[in-house]
Order: C-alpha cells, then structure tokens, then sequence
C-alpha cells in the first residue's frame, strides 16, 4: 500500500500568489453562500406573511424553525467569514514585515564590510527567518 521511499518535506516557502488566490476564492464562496442563504431567509418571511393571513399557525410554527436555523447559520457564516479576513489581514503583516527584512538583508549585503554592518545583517537575517517561519 505504501512504497518505501521517503519523501522530502515540502518547503516552506511562503506563496503569496496562491494565497491570495485561495483567500479570494474562499472569501467569495462564503460571501455568495450568504447571499443565497439571505434569499432563501426573504422567501421564508414571505411565506411567513402570507400564511398570516391564512392563519394556519402549524405553518407558521414550521417556517419560524426554519428561520431561526438559518439565522444561526448565517452568523456562523459571517463569524468565518471575519476569521478569514482577520487571518488574511494578519498574514499581509507577516508578508510585509518579511520583505522589509529581505531588503534590509540586501542593503547590508551590499554596504561595507564593518563589525557593525555584520552585526545588523546577522539580525536581519534573523528577523526574515523568523518572519519566514511565521508566515509558512
């Protein structure tokens, strides 16, 4: 069932093309499972309404459990909906605090060679590895 051979972990280089790709994606779906369940929601209190008239209240009862279930289901949409964004937000920060590490790498790379232009690129290179860690 398993070959043998064993395969090298993937690298954990950040991909923020496909991330943003994947979050838009995801963003949009959430977004438009909302929209349809809103719908859905307005056609319940029309029948909601109408059935008033009618008065058959075992009817009423039904579509009001209806409602509510997809009330709560809409708030947990929107509630996952926030996480994404406030992780997405989050990793844009990661994102943009590791490529001022990068260039601050490059600028030091390129000064002259002192004890103290050593020392800061030791701790920029510190810091977009712990960056890079952060953000893969």
């Amino acid at each position: 069932m398993f070959t043998g051979s064993a395969k090298l972990p993937p690298t954990k280089t950040p991909q923020p093309e496909r991330l943003d790709e994947v979050y838009a994606a995801l963003r949009k779906g959430l977004q438009s499972y909302l929209q349809v369940h809103q719908l859905e929601l307005d056609s319940l209190g029309q029948q909601i309404r109408e059935n008033k008239k009618n008065s058959r209240l075992g009817s009423l009862y039904e579509l009001d459990k209806q409602v509510k279930a997809i009330e709560r289901f809409m708030r947990r949409l929107e509630f996952h909906l926030s996480k994404v964004e406030e992780l997405y937000e989050a990793y844009c920060i990661q994102r943009r605090l590791r490529d001022g590490a990068s260039k601050m790498v490059a600028a030091f790379n390129s000064a002259t060679g002192s004890k103290e232009a050593r020392e800061s690129l030791s701790e920029a290179n510190k810091g977009y590895r712990e960056y890079t860690e952060a953000s893969g």
